[in-house]
This record gives C-alpha cells, sequence and structure tokens, in this order.
C-alpha cells in the first residue's frame, strides 16, 4: 500500500515534466528511482519585550515542505522541487512578519504557497556537482534560517567540487524568499529603493582526521565585503572523552556606493553624527577561541570573542545570519559591537540511559565594554542572555523530532548603542515530522 501511494504522489508531481519523459530511461528517473517526502513543522514564538510591551506577540503556525527529487539522468543530471504552505494557527498581540508576512496595510496574512526549490542539479564529472535555480544555502558565513516554519530560500547557482581532502565551493545569488514571505525579492540595503545586485561567496574547506579549516569571502555587490576563516581541531582524551578547540577571525568591511549612513540600521551608529544617505564606513574586525570537553554524556563549553569596530552580521537588509561566533545569540542579538568583548559558557547532557533521545542544555553569554561604533563619547553597554534548550528525538516515533528554546536576553546602556536591545523574553517550540514515501 505505501509503494502505491508513492507511485501515485510521485507521478503526480513528474507529470509537471511529462514533456521530457520519452523514454525508459527518463520514465526510470521521473518515477521509479523518484524520492518523495513530506516534512512538517509546528512553529510557536512567544515574545515578551520588557521596555516596550506594546510589541509582545505570540503566534503559532503549521510549514508544510513536499519534496520531490528525481532520479539520476545519464548518471549527470537531476530535478529537485519543494513546495512550501505555511498555515497560520494562531496569533495575538502585535502583528509582524515573524511566520507569516505583512500585507501592505500591515496586517498579518493567514496563509501562503511557493515552489521555495526548484533546481537542475549537475553532476559532469566526479567530484563536481552544481545546482542552478532556487535552493536552499549553508556557508559559513550565509545559510537558510533554521529557526522558522520553513527556510530562505535563494536563486541563483552554487557550485562545488572535491578533490581529496579540500572542498572549493561558489555560490552567485541575484534573489531571495524570505522565511515568512511567497515572493523572490532582490537584495537591498535598509535604504528604501536601493538593490543590491548580487551575492557572490566563495570558499575552500579542508577536514582531515582531527583538523578542519574552513575559509570563506562573501561580497554583497557594491554594499559589504566579508571574509572568514575558522579552525578545529580535536584529542582523544580517552574512549568516552573528547577535548575540541576552535578558533576564528573574521572581518566585514564597507564595500560601495550602497554603504551609507542608514544602510545597517540595527548595528552600526553612524546617524548619529552624520545624515542619512551619507556614505559611511565600516572595518569590522572579530576573533573568537572555543574549547569542548565531551565526557560520557556530557559536553561543557567555553568560549570567549572580542571586536574591534562592528562585525556586521547581516549581508543585506533581513538578513540574521550566519554568525559563526560560538558567544552569539542564536535567538536575538548579534553580540558582535563595537570593542565588544563577550564571554560564553555552556553544559549539555545526553539522557539517553533515562530518556533515549532527549537532551537539554544550558548556555550564558555575557559582553562587555561595548562603544557607540562612531564616537565612544555617545554611548556605551552592555549585554547578557541565559538559554535553556530542550531537544528530544524519540527513538519509538522515526522522523519525529521536538525542539523547546528558553531565552532571556538584557542589555543595559548609556546614550546609544544601536546593537544593544531592550530586554526581552522569547520561547519558541518546533515540532518536526519527516515522512518518506
Amino acid at each position: 500500500m505505501k509503494t502505491i501511494h508513492k507511485n501515485l504522489a510521485i507521478m503526480g508531481l513528474a507529470s509537471a515534466f511529462a514533456p521530457f519523459a520519452h523514454s525508459e530511461a527518463l520514465q526510470n528517473a521521473f518515477v521509479d528511482d523518484a524520492k518523495l517526502s513530506l516534512q512538517t513543522r509546528f512553529a510557536a514564538l512567544t515574545r515578551e519585550f520588557e521596555d516596550a510591551p506594546q510589541n509582545d506577540r505570540d503566534i503559532a503556525a503549521a510549514g508544510f515542505r513536499l519534496k520531490y527529487e528525481t532520479g539520476t539522468i545519464a548518471q549527470r543530471v537531476k530535478f529537485v522541487t519543494s513546495l512550501y504552505h505555511v498555515e497560520e494557527l494562531f496569533s495575538s498581540g502585535r502583528e509582524a512578519n515573524d511566520l507569516l508576512p505583512l500585507n501592505p496595510q500591515g496586517e498579518q496574512e493567514d496563509r501562503f504557497t511557493k515552489f521555495g526549490e526548484a533546481y537542475v542539479e549537475l553532476t559532469p564529472f566526479d567530484g563536481f556537482k552544481a545546482k542552478i535555480g532556487r535552493q536552499t544555502n549553508r556557508s559559513l558565513l550565509k545559510s537558510s534560517s533554521g529557526q522558522r516554519s520553513i527556510p530562505d530560500t535563494f536563486q541563483g547557482i552554487s557550485a562545488e567540487y572535491k578533490i581529496g581532502d579540500v572542498k572549493l565551493y561558489s555560490q552567485w545569488y541575484n534573489k531571495w524568499s524570505r522565511r515568512f514571505d511567497e515572493d523572490f525579492i532582490s537584495f537591498s540595503t535598509d535604504i528604501a529603493g536601493s538593490k543590491i545586485d548580487h551575492i557572490w561567496i566563495n570558499g575552500i574547506s579542508y577536514k582531515k582526521n582531527k583538523l578542519a579549516i574552513d575559509f570563506e569571502v562573501l561580497d554583497s555587490a557594491n554594499y559589504l565585503q566579508k571574509t572568514g576563516l575558522r579552525a578545529s581541531y580535536y584529542w582523544q582524551l580517552a574512549e568516552n572523552q573528547r577535548f575540541t578547540t576552535r578558533g576564528g577571525v573574521f572581518t566585514s568591511k564597507d564595500s560601495g556606493s550602497l554603504f551609507v549612513v542608514g544602510a545597517e540600521a540595527g548595528e552600526l551608529d553612524d546617524e548619529d553624527v552624520r545624515e542619512v544617505g551619507e556614505r559611511s564606513s565600516n572595518d569590522g574586525l572579530g576573533a573568537f577561541i572555543q574549547g569542548i570537553w565531551q565526557i560520557n554524556n556530557w559536553k561543557l563549553t567555553t568560549a570567549y570573542s572580542q571586536f574591534e569596530d562592528s562585525w556586521i552580521e547581516d549581508n543585506y537588509s533581513g538578513d540574521h545570519g550566519s554568525n559563526p561566533f560560538p558567544t552569539r545569540s542564536i535567538v536575538f542579538p548579534d553580540f558582535a559591537n563595537t570593542n565588544e568583548k563577550a564571554y560564553m559558557a555552556g553544559v549539555e547532557y545526553n539522557w539517553k540511559k533515562f530518556v533515549p533521545g532527549l537532551t537539554t542544555a544550558f548556555n550564558y553569554s555575557k559582553g562587555t565594554d561595548i562603544e557607540n561604533s562612531e564616537d565612544a563619547s555617545l554611548g556605551e553597554g552592555e549585554e547578557n542572555y541565559r538559554e535553556l534548550f530542550i531537544k528530544y528525538k524519540p527513538n519509538w516515533a522515526k522522523g519525529l523530532a521536538f525542539q523547546w528554546r528558553i531565552h532571556d536576553y538584557r542589555g543595559k546602556k548609556t546614550g546609544n548603542v544601536d546593537g544593544v536591545k531592550g530586554d526581552d523574553r522569547d520561547h519558541r517550540i518546533f515540532i518536526d515530522y519527516t515522512y518518506k514515501f
């Protein structure tokens, strides 16, 4: 019965490619060897702003991702598409584009549907793979978000080539679709009417035995350029003990006429000394070191990051990552301000002896010595957060996963520092289920 349902569903999606499927080989690729999966996510967000209670809100939505993937045609070509749908379950408080978009009148939509992924995958020779079309992305400086009902997707071309222990990769995108929206739009800055023509990512990764090294350059055309270098190495201390050390250096720098006052409204304080629209500058530098000690079912983590000038997390307006610093907050905010020194400590426990599949973690991070990014005399501050993270993947229900993140952020400042925010409590619950036909 399961095989019958799979074939019927695949044949329905494959009908879109029917004009191409004339030979037996194509029939095998589009139907017999095709894969179909359904990923569902229940997402619930609760946000409480102590200094601005008018912004408090609760929302829950159901997200669906129906993914169809053909078999390989002539061992070189594959077609992949994913149909996304997000449906509101309930909401209260301030309307915002957390899980669903706002319409031009500022009212939250109830639902949306889109083809988030639609790409051709090419493997013309061994070790090389390219994707052309709409796709998710994961790299050192730019990754599709996993903190909503569905991920961000990007339109463009990506390619990678593996040779031994080295991987070279390049990604070029000219549009994206946000995790809460149905449309594919151009990249832009926070200045209305601006347009970033494309983002281009180039990188190299090396991984062999206990050593891993990643280097990446990201260019938001005529706006911002970023670089990142990260390395890690681990020692196996005993059968159930491992110590891993990681370190990294990252830069951000203005890169053209689009980088003006107001273009990065949430992190820079340039509006304190110049008019919106005037040319601005950034020369951000951040470095971190991290230690992770795993012993039996415990994982203990400590990390330290330090910054000169503001390291800009957003590669364009609406972006929220990726932030490679272990001291950062996954939820809110960046912990990458001018002169900031950030400290992090965390403990994680795997309850597999008592409840297989259950993991809990507690993290604390504190940022000090923060200054106004244009003039230290105009503002200073500090920030911290506490976070409890619960993950559960029951062994009695294959494909089911539960996450609950409880986050408490506190910011304190005198004068103006854009990167230090108001006090915020945040609850995020995700229940995921994947079914493969």
